[in-house]
């Protein structure tokens, strides 16, 4: 029955289109969260559950595509002793992440930062260019 819904024509997205999303996709992600703010995306009360070591006791953990924190801090409020470096190439989103009550800048358990993992360098020192995530984590 759904198909019958469908329009006939299921062709991929245009090449210009395409190319476009992926060269300009934190412009288009920025955009997303300037309109959504946190309001869109629903918290992951259960990744605890499936990775049972991020419960427990002190780690390091880097999330990439943090977006504004939905699985940030329900692991913080599981585990305060997680320390998180979350990054996100939307501008909006990171700052939303900073807003947040859990988010503390004087050094907390977030870093919360903008960059693409493409291009950045994660793990160089701030003062070198890079986004300050520590080997290891």
């Amino acid at each position: 029955m759904a198909l019958k819904l469908l329009p006939e024509d299921l062709s991929d997205v245009p090449a210009h289109l395409a190319d476009r999303y992926e060269t300009q996709a934190g412009r288009y992600w920025d955009l997303f969260y300037r309109r959504n703010t946190n309001k869109f995306f629903k918290d992951r009360h259960y990744l605890h559950k499936e990775f049972p070591d991020l419960a427990a006791g002190p780690a390091t953990l880097l999330e990439v595509g943090c977006g504004v924190g939905n699985t940030v801090f329900p692991l913080l409020e599981i585990n305060p002793a997680l320390r998180v470096h979350c990054c996100d190439f939307a501008p909006s989103a990171i700052e939303i992440v900073r807003q947040h009550p859990l988010y503390d800048s004087n050094g907390g358990a977030v870093h919360a930062f903008v960059a693409d993992i493409t291009s950045d360098l994660l793990a160089a020192p701030p003062e070198q260019g890079g986004c300050g995530v520590p080997a290891g984590g």
